[in-house]
C-alpha cells in the first residue's frame, strides 16, 4: 500500500512536471511567434512606402551604386547611381554615358562637398529646404554648372 501511494505520488509529480514542460513549451512558442511578429513589424517599418523613400534609401545605403564621385579634401566619397544623376542633368548624362564617359570614378575638384551632398539629396528626394543663404548660393552655382533650372529657381528664393 505504501508503495502504491509512492507510485501515485510519483505519477502525480511526473504529470505535474509534464504540464509544466508543456506550459514552458507553449510559452516558448508564443515567445517565438511574438519575436517573429516583431521582426516583421520592424522590417515593414524599414521598408520604404513610396518612390521618394526608395530613392532616399538608395542614396543612404549606397546599394546598387555604379559610380563614385570624389571631391578632393572631403573624407567620404559619394557612391551614387548614373541613372539618377543623368535623369536630372544633361551635364551628368554626357559625363556618364556620352563619348567622353569617365569610367566608374569621377573627380569633381571644384564642387564644395556640403553643397554637392545637398545637390544629391535634391536629386534623390526632391528636398528643397536649404538651411542657410551661404549653402543656397553654393548650390545655386552647382545647379547652374549642371544645368538644373528648377534647382536654380529654388535657390534664388
Amino acid at each position: 500500500m505504501i508503495m502504491y501511494r509512492e507510485e501515485i505520488n510519483l505519477r502525480e509529480n511526473q504529470d505535474e512536471m509534464d504540464r509544466a514542460r508543456l506550459k514552458i513549451f507553449r510559452q516558448g512558442l508564443e515567445l517565438d511567434l511574438l519575436k517573429s511578429r516583431m521582426a516583421e513589424i520592424k522590417q515593414a517599418s524599414l521598408e520604404p512606402s513610396n518612390p521618394i523613400q526608395c530613392l532616399a534609401q538608395l542614396l543612404m545605403s549606397k546599394e546598387m551604386s555604379d559610380i563614385t564621385i570624389v571631391i578632393p579634401g572631403h573624407d567620404e566619397n559619394f557612391k551614387v547611381h548614373r541613372l539618377i544623376l543623368s535623369m536630372w542633368s544633361v551635364v551628368f548624362q554626357a559625363m556618364l554615358f556620352g563619348p567622353m564617359a569617365e569610367g566608374d570614378t569621377i573627380t569633381l575638384s571644384e564642387d564644395p562637398p556640403e553643397a554637392f551632398s545637398w545637390l544629391l539629396a535634391y536629386m534623390y528626394t526632391g528636398e528643397t529646404e536649404l538651411p542657410s543663404v551661404e549653402l543656397a548660393l553654393q548650390v545655386y552655382l552647382l545647379a547652374n554648372k549642371y544645368l538644373l533650372a528648377h534647382l536654380k529657381t529654388v535657390c534664388s528664393k
